[in-house]
C-alpha cells in the first residue's frame, strides 16, 4: 500500500579522457628536491642546536633550550658554590 517507488535517472557524460589521462601529474624525482632539501636543513638546524644545548649543559651552564625550572629552589644554592670554588 504505502510503497514509494523512486526512480533516479543519470546520464553519464563523456568528458573525452583517454583512460590512461589522470587528473593529477604523476610525482617525480625532481618535484621532491625542495621537500627533501626543507627537511634535510631542519635536521641540520636541529642537531646543531641539540649540539649546544648538551655543550652548554656539560659546561655547567643553564641553556634557553630545553625544559626550564619555574620554581628554581636550588638555583641560589648552585650559584654560591659556583663562587665558592
Amino acid at each position: 500500500e504505502n510503497e514509494f517507488k523512486t526512480q533516479c535517472e543519470v546520464e553519464l557524460s563523456n568528458l573525452n579522457m583517454k583512460e590512461d589521462d589522470d587528473f593529477f601529474p604523476s610525482v617525480k624525482p625532481g618535484n621532491m628536491i625542495l621537500p627533501i632539501m626543507v627537511f634535510v636543513a631542519c635536521v641540520l638546524i636541529a642537531v646543531g642546536l641539540q649540539l649546544i644545548h648538551e655543550s652548554k649543559k656539560k659546561k655547567g651552564q643553564t641553556s634557553s633550550m630545553g625544559r626550564q625550572s619555574t620554581l628554581d629552589i636550588f638555583e641560589g644554592i648552585r650559584k654560591e658554590q659556583r663562587r665558592a670554588e
